[in-house]
């Protein structure tokens, strides 16, 4: 096969990425203190981990030479897989979570490890037997890059030295060019009737690798009473547990259930916790739409399905965050990630200060 092959392509760009670094929430942009310092603002989990590798952050230099990482990218492992494939032309592998490439309908064929044909590029998944966890790129001769974690970066390694359980093919990468890869056809839908990507939403706090991308982070407020956790988005889900007022908390997908084009229901984690909660009690945290860091005093209890439903209504129309990015390209991709969102251009971003060498 010539160096011309999509599938070339996208495995040059994976070899090229070796030796980078892992940033959670990152998608290909350079290591530099301002951007490693913008995706520590989006996520409270992985903020120290993002802080401790870089060694301005971490208080251990005062400059970048001499870093391994300087004149290098950031990823995290659902950006590498992104990267690789656009570099084929290819940009349908994009989502916030694993779980959310491996259901789109991007692929031409995907099944378990032990199918995977004998291809020069392909993406990997791993699945832990609750959750969609990993994700990184095959390229050929038993080989892989991804972008491991923290800790390790990106890295390359045996297909044998990590516990990949499936593979998928991204359509449009093998054409007339090359021969069409064989092996059997796999899909996961999910429990029939079930919240939309049941468990695939669910957060993994060991391995920094794995897990779900954070849109921004909220605090709960209700005026003093409880919110409750459901799982799924609506009402119509039974009750796993509830937040207490001034909880904070991260928030990994966003709904939609009303149809008018504002999110109402937001899945988040925080202190071990994960689930469905109404919009119209999270505010974001330094962000537009929050007075302050945290809720007012009051007395009211924990608020009926009535109430979070009809409030989630009425303060969706108002709600608003700011995702900072580098260009229009990954403002896209953040904006096709959450339905009403759009696009703004401004010089100076509202609630950011500070930046490289500050």
């Amino acid at each position: 096969m010539g160096g011309s092959t999509k599938s070339e392509q996208a495995r040059q760009a994976a070899l090229d990425r070796v030796g980078d670094a892992y940033v959670y929430g990152a998608w290909d942009q350079y290591c530099t203190v301002q951007n490693r310092n913008k995706y520590a603002k989006l996520s409270d989990t992985y903020a120290d981990k993002i802080k401790q590798y870089c060694p301005r952050m971490s208080g251990k230099s005062d400059y970048c030479d001499g870093c391994k990482y300087l004149g290098h990218r950031i990823h995290d492992c659902r950006g590498l897989t992104s990267t690789c494939a656009k570099a084929a032309g290819i940009a349908t592998i994009t989502g916030q979570t694993v779980g959310k490439q491996w259901n789109a309908d991007t692929w031409a064929s995907r099944g378990p490890i032990d199918t995977l044909p004998d291809v020069r590029y392909a993406q990997l998944f791993r699945h832990d037997g609750q959750k969609w966890a990993h994700t990184g790129c095959y390229i050929g001769n038993g080989e892989t890059v991804d972008a491991r974690s923290h800790a390790k970066g990106v890295i390359r390694g045996k297909l044998t030295d990590y516990k990949w359980t499936h593979w998928a093919i991204p359509r449009g990468m093998y054409g007339e060019a090359e021969a069409p890869p064989a092996g059997a056809a796999y899909s996961t839908t999910g429990e029939a009737g079930g919240p939309p990507f049941p468990g695939d939403l669910e957060r993994a706090d060991g391995d920094e690798g794995e897990g779900d991308r954070v849109i921004y982070s909220a605090r709960v407020k209700t005026s003093g009473g409880n919110l409750n956790i459901r799982s799924g988005p609506g009402t119509e889900y039974h009750k796993t547990g509830f937040y207490r007022n001034g909880d904070k908390l991260d928030v990994l997908a966003v709904y939609d259930t009303d149809g008018d084009g504002h999110p109402d229901w937001a899945f988040t984690g925080g202190d071990g916790i994960t689930g469905y909660v109404s919009m119209a009690y999270l505010t974001p945290i330094d962000g537009p739409g929050s007075a302050q860091d945290g809720p007012d005093g009051g007395g009211v209890q924990t608020p009926t399905d009535e109430e979070e439903a009809l409030s989630a209504q009425d303060s969706a129309q108002g709600w608003g965050v700011y995702i900072p990015c580098d260009n229009l390209e990954e403002a896209k991709r953040y904006a096709g990630n959450v339905k009403g969102a759009r696009i703004i251009k401004i010089e100076e971003p509202p609630g950011v200060s500070g930046g490289e060498g500050e």
